[in-house]
């Protein structure tokens, strides 16, 4: 889950970072006790003046653990990628981890009356089609699509794996799900429009 969250919005430079956004409460408690589980460390969160929450450790072992699985130093927006080790595990739990850990940081759930959706948004192709090829072998067919902004200052393109299906996204919710406190609230309330 914490490679996941990481592919999706974690940084390492002389430090390791993760940002999350400052109303998911419950993931940010989950994602310290992932530090504390996982990483061995205490990490130490910091507030932003843009509403979201840094969660950060300098210690040499946090920032050995992503460069182990592959990620880079430095800005990684365009070239990360799923990591091999990830990718050519046949772990099933594993795999659910790590797409709900990417989902959580660079995924959207939204729905309008009983229609619902989830999609992930990110720059990276690779990115994007590890998620879909991940995702496949947990029996979900998620579409791909790219685009570029034709307005504003970022032209960078998006690639969006996209899932439409009203029971594929309520099997997606519950089989894999989120983290991130507005994605589960905004189920919950779609949950109660099907019932």
């Amino acid at each position: 889950m914490l490679l996941g969250l990481h592919a999706g919005d974690g940084w390492v430079s002389d430090e390791w970072g993760l940002a999350l956004a400052r109303n998911d409460r419950t993931m940010l408690r989950e994602v310290v006790s992932l530090c504390r589980n996982v990483l061995g460390v205490e990490p130490f969160i910091s507030q932003k003046v843009d509403y979201s929450v840094s969660i950060r450790s300098g210690q040499p072992q946090v920032k050995a653990f992503f460069i182990h699985y592959g990620f880079p130093r430095g800005k990684k927006a365009r070239i990360v990628r799923v990591p091999r080790a990830i990718l050519e595990t046949e772990d099933i739990g594993v795999v659910r981890s790590f797409l709900k850990g990417l989902f959580s940081a660079d995924g959207c759930f939204s729905h309008r009356r009983r229609q619902a959706s989830c999609v992930l948004s990110v720059s990276s192709l690779d990115l994007r089609d590890g998620f879909i090829n991940l995702s496949a072998k947990i029996g979900f067919n998620f579409h791909a699509y790219s685009y570029t902004h034709t307005y504003g200052h970022n032209k960078v393109p998006l690639n969006l794996a996209y899932l439409g299906r009203k029971s594929e996204v309520f099997r997606w919710m519950t089989e894999v799900g989120s983290m991130k406190d507005s994605h589960i609230a905004k189920f919950h309330e779609w949950e109660k429009l099907l019932s």
